[in-house]
């Protein structure tokens, strides 16, 4: 309940509907102002068409109202009237006056002693409308006489019987004109200001509709149409339409405008309502037809008490359904819509009450005004919308282009790999040419030498010739694809040595633990492990004198970084450190460091231990 309390009541839709309230009622008092002039309010009412200039009211019948006076609320069914009051000065002023009048329906011409002193335009049928619009004649200094001055006025109207006169308002120009000048700027610039902002922004958002076929923009547009079409109407003065069909087109302006707001609405919050749709589409279309064939006599109460009473209905249905929104979802865009609705409702009803049931207090409209808060509102959300959707586009193409960066990069990779492979693959088919061809040929050559040599008892050449022999056997096997495998290098050494150790009555022991890849364990690394590893075991087969020689390998740290150690060691004589190194350790040292590896020598009486250790971490 406290956060229901919390989101309908300090919310930012809340304070801006606050905001235009208040601006509202600030309208209110600009539209019909207080000021300390003369106001002529008792006149004398002529309903005398057939007369063309005042000094013709001498002798036409007359009766006393008093204004505001409206000829539809007093049974007045002409065209033509005049109105004519009397102003007694005990002395002239001798500076510049006006005459205002705030209200009249359609137009007035103002004459004043018989002299004309303007009008607001066309009087002819059709005469200029000028229903919204303040009228202001200056009085040039000599013209307001002694004793008693008499001012006509002539109104026209069309259609007949919806004249309308306000209060007559004199007094000093620097008094009364800001006056004027304040009430025109609120009935007419900024009106057209309103109907400037809804013309452009209906080909905007039209334009947005077209470009992505959204119904939610198209039927905003549509709205947007509406409301210009009732602005409109009361926006131009000059027409060349009879006054009939400006005031259809301004009903249609505020029916349609209902019309459209239950259908966008239906759009924007996805209800799927095709029945209402349907209902609220045939009543714009059959009351809009029905209103333009009506007689004119019948046209305005039908308009007030149906046409009128039913755009509200649907702008009360359009609230309810806006506000149910705002309960389901808690969006603080539904709940602006809703009192964004609110107050365009508030403003028409205000309206409605004051044309039909006091039309001497009607001093404009305020739904002319109303409609640019909700437009402004559902203009915001929909470009918040928008934003959004081109917000979650621009991150879906940024996530496409990473992920086509990535299979790219993927890609790429795999293409090296499959080149790699395709080398490793070519390199392959070529060691195994020259190990066939080695084995073949050299290998062949070796193996009758050496059977020539022991045919003929040369025990040294046929040594020589099966060390040779072993040697190239050695080479070919480091040829070997291994994929980086101490493990299966290890296992090809002892196939190739173990043979060698037992026949010279060495006990072999084979203590080797699962070991991880080298990195860059290739042909040529492997060929110098296996020629370490050999010259190990030849030196302990040859000068050791040892009965045991053991083949260990496993991990092992060596300085922070992890590697493999591969041990030779024998239990022989040892190594005396006084004699000068030979040129097989030396070798070993050598093959060590060209392979990024470290060679250990250690010996004592015991024996010797030759330990290379290899990394297999990159540092």
């Amino acid at each position: 309940m406290r956060q229901d309390l919390r989101f309908f009541l300090l919310s930012w839709p809340v304070l801006t509907c606050l905001i235009v309230v208040l601006l509202f009622f600030l309208l209110v008092e600009q539209l019909s102002p207080e000021v300390n002039v003369l106001q002529l309010r008792e006149v004398s009412f002529f309903s005398a068409a057939e007369v063309e200039k005042p000094d013709a009211l001498a002798g036409v019948p007359r009766q006393r109202v008093l204004l505001p006076h409206n000829w539809n609320r007093h049974g007045f069914a002409g065209r033509d009237a005049w109105y004519q009051a009397q102003l007694r000065l005990n002395v002239p002023p001798n500076r510049l006056w006006g005459l205002y009048l705030p209200s009249v329906g359609s137009n007035a011409a103002i004459y004043l002693n018989g002299h004309f002193l303007g009008s607001g335009g066309r009087m002819t049928d059709p005469p200029a409308r000028n229903g919204f619009r303040p009228l202001y004649f200056a009085i040039p200094n000599g013209m307001l006489k002694p004793e008693v001055n008499e001012i006509v006025v002539h109104v026209t109207t069309d259609p007949a019987g919806r004249g309308f006169l306000g209060p007559l308002l004199m007094g000093p120009d620097k008094t009364l004109n800001p006056v004027y000048q304040r009430s025109y700027f609120i009935r007419v610039t900024l009106v057209q200001f309103i109907a400037v902002s809804l013309l452009v922004s209906m080909f905007y958002v039209g334009a947005l509709a077209l470009k992505t076929n959204d119904p939610v923009y198209g039927y905003f547009a549509a709205l947007l149409g509406a409301c210009l079409l009732f602005d409109g109407s009361l926006l131009f003065p000059a027409s060349p339409l009879p006054g009939r069909w400006m005031d259809w087109l301004r009903m249609l302006g505020s029916g349609w405008l209902s019309v459209f707001l239950v259908l966008f609405l239906h759009r924007f919050l996805m209800l799927n309502r095709p029945r209402i749709d349907r209902y609220v589409l045939l009543w714009g279309g059959t009351g809009s037809l029905l209103l333009a064939f009506l007689p004119t006599s019948w046209l305005y109460q039908v308009s007030g008490y149906y046409w009128d009473v039913f755009t509200m209905i649907w702008g009360s249905y359009a609230l309810v359904t806006a506000f149910v929104a705002t309960r389901q979802s808690y969006s603080r865009e539904c709940w602006a819509l809703t009192l964004s609705i609110l107050v365009m409702l508030g403003a028409g009803l205000r309206d409605w009450i004051v044309y039909t049931e006091n039309p001497e207090r009607y001093h404009g409209t305020l739904l002319i005004y109303a409609v640019l808060y909700p437009m402004v509102i559902f203009g915001w959300v929909l470009l918040h919308r928008f934003t959004s959707a081109l917000s979650e586009a621009a991150t879906l193409n940024r996530e496409l282009e990473e992920r086509i960066a990535r299979r790219e990069t993927e890609l790429a990779v795999n293409y090296e790999r499959i080149n790699e492979a395709q080398q490793q693959q070519a390199l392959a088919e070529e060691r195994e040419r020259i190990m066939r061809d080695m084995h073949d040929g050299i290998g062949g050559q070796l193996i009758s030498a050496i059977n020539v040599a022991r045919k003929d008892a040369r025990v040294e050449l046929a040594d020589a010739l099966e060390t040779a022999l072993a040697d190239l056997r050695l080479m070919i096997d480091s040829f070997e694809p291994l994929d980086e495998d101490l493990g299966t290098v290890l296992g090809l050494i002892r196939m190739r040595l173990e043979k060698r150790i037992h026949n010279h009555n060495l006990k072999f022991v084979w203590r080797v633990e699962d070991l991880p890849r080298v990195p860059g364990l290739g042909p040529h690394k492997v060929l110098h492990v296996m020629r370490i590893i050999e010259e190990a075991v030849t030196n302990v087969v040859r000068h050791a004198r040892a009965s045991h020689i053991v083949v260990a390998a496993r991990t092992r740290e060596r300085e922070g970084r992890m590697g493999v150690i591969v041990e030779i060691i024998d239990d022989g004589k040892g190594i005396d450190p006084q004699a000068e190194r030979g040129c097989g350790l030396i070798n070993m040292h050598s093959r060590a460091n060209r392979i990024s590896a470290v060679l250990d020598v250690k010996t004592n009486s015991g024996g010797t231990a030759i330990q290379l250790w290899m990394p297999v971490s990159v540092p």
